[in-house]
Protein backbone atom coordinates (compact mmCIF):
# COMPACT_ATOMS: atom_id res chain seq x y z
CA UNK A 1 0.00 0.00 0.00
CA UNK A 2 2.80 2.39 0.89
CA UNK A 3 4.58 2.00 -2.47
CA UNK A 4 1.24 2.37 -4.29
CA UNK A 5 0.56 5.60 -2.41
CA UNK A 6 3.91 7.33 -2.97
CA UNK A 7 5.36 5.61 -6.03
CA UNK A 8 8.49 3.50 -6.38
CA UNK A 9 10.84 6.47 -6.82
CA UNK A 10 9.84 8.29 -3.63
CA UNK A 11 9.67 5.01 -1.73
CA UNK A 12 13.27 4.28 -2.72
CA UNK A 13 14.29 7.76 -1.54
CA UNK A 14 12.52 7.19 1.78
CA UNK A 15 14.31 3.87 2.31
CA UNK A 16 17.63 5.60 1.63
CA UNK A 17 16.79 8.32 4.17
CA UNK A 18 15.79 5.68 6.72
CA UNK A 19 19.06 3.84 6.24
CA UNK A 20 20.90 7.05 7.06
CA UNK A 21 19.23 7.58 10.45
CA UNK A 22 21.81 7.19 13.21
CA UNK A 23 19.65 6.78 16.31
CA UNK A 24 16.16 7.19 17.77
CA UNK A 25 16.56 10.98 18.03
CA UNK A 26 17.65 11.46 14.43
CA UNK A 27 15.35 12.49 11.58
CA UNK A 28 15.60 12.74 7.80
CA UNK A 29 14.15 16.08 6.71
CA UNK A 30 13.50 17.13 3.11
CA UNK A 31 11.95 20.15 1.37
CA UNK A 32 11.10 19.24 -2.22
CA UNK A 33 8.83 19.74 -5.20
CA UNK A 34 6.73 16.90 -6.53
CA UNK A 35 7.66 15.91 -10.06
CA UNK A 36 5.05 16.87 -12.60
CA UNK A 37 2.75 19.00 -10.47
CA UNK A 38 5.54 21.07 -8.91
CA UNK A 39 3.68 21.08 -5.59
CA UNK A 40 5.81 22.04 -2.59
CA UNK A 41 6.20 19.40 0.12
CA UNK A 42 8.10 18.87 3.34
CA UNK A 43 8.90 15.42 4.67
CA UNK A 44 10.08 14.20 8.09
CA UNK A 45 11.11 10.56 8.54
CA UNK A 46 11.95 9.32 12.02
CA UNK A 47 11.76 6.33 14.32
CA UNK A 48 8.99 6.15 16.89
CA UNK A 49 5.48 7.56 17.22
CA UNK A 50 4.15 10.46 15.13
CA UNK A 51 4.99 14.01 16.13
CA UNK A 52 1.81 15.99 16.94
CA UNK A 53 0.92 18.44 14.19
CA UNK A 54 0.66 21.14 16.85
CA UNK A 55 4.42 20.74 17.47
CA UNK A 56 5.50 20.93 13.82
CA UNK A 57 3.07 23.69 12.78
CA UNK A 58 4.67 26.66 14.61
CA UNK A 59 8.17 25.60 13.56
CA UNK A 60 7.20 25.57 9.90
CA UNK A 61 5.19 28.79 10.13
CA UNK A 62 8.15 30.59 11.69
CA UNK A 63 10.26 29.29 8.80
CA UNK A 64 7.87 31.03 6.43
CA UNK A 65 5.66 28.20 5.15
CA UNK A 66 2.10 27.10 5.87
CA UNK A 67 0.82 23.52 5.96
CA UNK A 68 -2.20 22.87 3.74
CA UNK A 69 -2.42 19.09 4.35
CA UNK A 70 -0.57 16.28 6.10
CA UNK A 71 -0.05 12.72 4.86
CA UNK A 72 0.92 10.46 7.76
CA UNK A 73 2.38 6.99 7.28
CA UNK A 74 3.24 4.63 10.14
CA UNK A 75 5.44 1.70 9.17
CA UNK A 76 7.67 -0.92 10.73
CA UNK A 77 11.32 -1.54 9.94
CA UNK A 78 12.81 -4.69 11.47
CA UNK A 79 10.27 -4.47 14.27
CA UNK A 80 10.93 -0.78 14.94
CA UNK A 81 8.10 1.73 14.37
CA UNK A 82 8.81 4.35 11.70
CA UNK A 83 6.80 7.51 11.01
CA UNK A 84 6.75 9.48 7.77
CA UNK A 85 5.13 12.92 7.87
CA UNK A 86 4.64 14.33 4.37
CA UNK A 87 3.23 17.87 4.44
CA UNK A 88 1.66 19.74 1.53
CA UNK A 89 2.82 23.35 1.79
CA UNK A 90 1.22 26.50 0.44
CA UNK A 91 3.53 28.33 -1.94
CA UNK A 92 5.54 30.93 0.04
CA UNK A 93 4.79 34.50 -1.02
CA UNK A 94 7.69 36.30 -2.69
CA UNK A 95 10.18 33.41 -2.57
CA UNK A 96 13.25 34.80 -4.35
CA UNK A 97 15.16 31.53 -4.73
CA UNK A 98 14.43 28.16 -6.37
CA UNK A 99 13.39 25.58 -3.80
CA UNK A 100 16.38 23.40 -4.69
CA UNK A 101 18.77 26.15 -3.58
CA UNK A 102 17.14 26.64 -0.16
CA UNK A 103 16.17 23.03 0.58
CA UNK A 104 19.34 22.18 2.52
CA UNK A 105 19.47 25.30 4.75
CA UNK A 106 15.71 24.94 5.34
CA UNK A 107 16.04 21.29 6.40
CA UNK A 108 19.05 22.09 8.60
CA UNK A 109 17.17 24.95 10.25
CA UNK A 110 14.13 22.80 10.97
CA UNK A 111 16.37 20.07 12.40
CA UNK A 112 18.12 22.61 14.65
CA UNK A 113 14.77 23.89 15.94
CA UNK A 114 13.49 20.31 16.35
CA UNK A 115 16.53 19.43 18.50
CA UNK A 116 16.42 22.62 20.54
CA UNK A 117 19.63 24.04 19.05
CA UNK A 118 17.84 27.04 17.54
CA UNK A 119 15.02 29.20 18.82
CA UNK A 120 11.60 28.96 17.24
CA UNK A 121 10.76 32.55 16.28
CA UNK A 122 10.13 34.81 13.31
CA UNK A 123 13.81 35.38 12.57
CA UNK A 124 13.79 31.91 11.03
CA UNK A 125 11.88 33.29 8.02
CA UNK A 126 15.24 34.61 6.84
CA UNK A 127 16.27 31.05 5.96
CA UNK A 128 13.90 31.14 2.98
CA UNK A 129 13.69 34.91 2.61
CA UNK A 130 17.42 35.68 2.53
CA UNK A 131 18.85 32.16 2.09
CA UNK A 132 20.64 32.34 5.44
CA UNK A 133 21.84 29.35 7.44
CA UNK A 134 20.27 28.86 10.86
CA UNK A 135 23.47 29.84 12.67
CA UNK A 136 23.62 33.06 10.64
CA UNK A 137 20.02 33.76 11.64
CA UNK A 138 21.13 33.24 15.25
CA UNK A 139 23.66 36.08 14.81
CA UNK A 140 20.88 38.54 13.92
CA UNK A 141 18.72 37.17 16.74
CA UNK A 142 21.59 37.74 19.17
CA UNK A 143 21.99 41.34 18.04
CA UNK A 144 18.24 41.84 18.46
CA UNK A 145 18.39 40.59 22.04
CA UNK A 146 21.30 42.93 22.74
CA UNK A 147 19.30 45.89 21.39
CA UNK A 148 16.39 44.90 23.63
CA UNK A 149 18.70 44.79 26.65
CA UNK A 150 19.99 48.32 26.01
CA UNK A 151 16.44 49.66 25.91
CA UNK A 152 15.40 49.86 22.26
CA UNK A 153 11.65 50.68 22.41
CA UNK A 154 10.54 47.93 20.01
CA UNK A 155 9.55 44.33 20.70
CA UNK A 156 11.38 41.35 19.28
CA UNK A 157 8.40 40.31 17.09
CA UNK A 158 8.34 43.82 15.61
CA UNK A 159 12.05 43.69 14.82
CA UNK A 160 11.59 40.22 13.30
CA UNK A 161 8.98 41.70 10.95
CA UNK A 162 11.17 44.66 10.04
CA UNK A 163 14.30 42.72 9.19
CA UNK A 164 12.19 40.12 7.39
CA UNK A 165 10.90 42.83 5.05
CA UNK A 166 14.44 43.59 3.88
CA UNK A 167 16.12 40.27 3.04
CA UNK A 168 18.89 41.97 1.05
CA UNK A 169 19.84 44.10 4.06
CA UNK A 170 19.67 41.05 6.34
CA UNK A 171 21.97 39.17 4.00
CA UNK A 172 24.40 42.10 3.74
CA UNK A 173 24.52 42.43 7.53
CA UNK A 174 25.63 38.80 7.68
CA UNK A 175 28.13 39.39 4.87
CA UNK A 176 29.56 42.30 6.87
CA UNK A 177 29.82 40.09 9.95
CA UNK A 178 31.58 37.39 7.93
CA UNK A 179 33.89 39.85 6.20
CA UNK A 180 35.00 41.20 9.56
CA UNK A 181 35.45 37.94 11.45
CA UNK A 182 35.49 34.83 9.24
CA UNK A 183 39.10 33.52 9.30
CA UNK A 184 38.58 31.95 5.84
CA UNK A 185 36.97 35.00 4.31
CA UNK A 186 39.82 35.79 1.89
CA UNK A 187 39.84 32.29 0.41
CA UNK A 188 36.73 32.54 -1.79
CA UNK A 189 36.99 30.89 -5.19
CA UNK A 190 35.16 31.61 -8.44
CA UNK A 191 32.32 29.23 -7.52
CA UNK A 192 31.64 31.10 -4.26
CA UNK A 193 31.67 34.42 -6.12
CA UNK A 194 29.22 33.08 -8.71
CA UNK A 195 26.85 31.88 -5.97
CA UNK A 196 27.09 35.24 -4.20
CA UNK A 197 26.20 37.01 -7.44
CA UNK A 198 23.12 34.81 -7.91
CA UNK A 199 21.96 35.61 -4.37
CA UNK A 200 22.44 39.35 -4.84
CA UNK A 201 20.59 39.34 -8.16
CA UNK A 202 17.69 37.49 -6.54
CA UNK A 203 17.40 39.89 -3.59
CA UNK A 204 18.24 43.33 -5.03
CA UNK A 205 15.13 44.95 -6.48
CA UNK A 206 15.11 46.64 -9.87
CA UNK A 207 15.00 50.16 -8.43
CA UNK A 208 18.08 49.68 -6.28
CA UNK A 209 20.00 48.13 -9.18
CA UNK A 210 18.98 50.92 -11.53
CA UNK A 211 20.17 53.61 -9.11
CA UNK A 212 23.35 51.67 -8.29
CA UNK A 213 24.27 49.79 -11.49
CA UNK A 214 27.71 48.73 -10.23
CA UNK A 215 26.53 47.56 -6.80
CA UNK A 216 26.33 43.82 -7.46
CA UNK A 217 29.52 43.58 -9.51
CA UNK A 218 31.45 45.63 -6.95
CA UNK A 219 30.33 43.32 -4.14
CA UNK A 220 31.16 40.16 -6.09
CA UNK A 221 34.61 41.41 -7.06
CA UNK A 222 35.27 42.49 -3.46
CA UNK A 223 35.18 38.85 -2.35
CA UNK A 224 38.63 38.39 -3.89
CA UNK A 225 40.03 41.51 -2.20
CA UNK A 226 41.65 41.94 1.24
CA UNK A 227 39.30 41.91 4.21
CA UNK A 228 39.29 45.68 4.77
CA UNK A 229 38.21 46.33 1.19
CA UNK A 230 35.44 43.75 1.48
CA UNK A 231 34.14 45.49 4.60
CA UNK A 232 34.20 48.88 2.86
CA UNK A 233 32.31 47.60 -0.20
CA UNK A 234 29.65 45.86 1.90
CA UNK A 235 29.13 48.97 4.01
CA UNK A 236 28.71 51.02 0.82
CA UNK A 237 26.09 48.55 -0.43
CA UNK A 238 24.29 48.64 2.92
CA UNK A 239 24.18 52.44 2.81
CA UNK A 240 22.65 52.32 -0.68
CA UNK A 241 20.05 49.76 0.42
CA UNK A 242 19.22 51.68 3.61
CA UNK A 243 18.70 54.88 1.63
CA UNK A 244 15.75 53.14 -0.07
CA UNK A 245 13.97 52.36 3.23
CA UNK A 246 10.91 54.62 3.51
CA UNK A 247 9.67 53.88 7.04
CA UNK A 248 11.43 55.88 9.78
CA UNK A 249 11.01 53.05 12.30
CA UNK A 250 12.35 50.48 9.84
CA UNK A 251 15.28 52.73 8.98
CA UNK A 252 16.13 53.27 12.64
CA UNK A 253 16.00 49.57 13.49
CA UNK A 254 18.06 48.49 10.47
CA UNK A 255 20.71 51.14 11.10
CA UNK A 256 20.93 50.02 14.74
CA UNK A 257 21.60 46.48 13.54
CA UNK A 258 24.33 47.86 11.29
CA UNK A 259 25.73 49.84 14.20
CA UNK A 260 26.02 46.84 16.51
CA UNK A 261 27.63 44.70 13.80
CA UNK A 262 30.20 47.44 13.23
CA UNK A 263 30.75 47.85 16.98
CA UNK A 264 31.43 44.14 17.55
CA UNK A 265 35.04 43.55 18.61
CA UNK A 266 35.25 39.75 18.67
CA UNK A 267 33.07 36.66 18.38
CA UNK A 268 33.12 32.97 19.22
CA UNK A 269 30.90 32.20 16.22
CA UNK A 270 33.65 30.42 14.29
CA UNK A 271 34.80 28.24 17.17
CA UNK A 272 33.30 24.79 16.63
CA UNK A 273 33.35 21.91 19.15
Amino acid sequence: DYIEDVGAGLAADDVQHLAGLRDADDAAITLYRVGGSGALRFKIIHFGAPVPLSDALPMLENLGVRISAEHLLELEMHGTPVTIHDFDLAEPVGLAFPVASVAVPFAEAFAAIWRGQAENDGFNRLVLGARLEWRQVAVLRGYCKYLLQVGLPYSQPYMEEVIGRYPLIAGLLIELFLARFDPRREQHDAAAQALFKIELEALADAGLRQRNPALIEDLVQAMALPRAEQVARIEQALKAALDDVQSLDDDRILRLFLGVVRATLRTGYFQRP
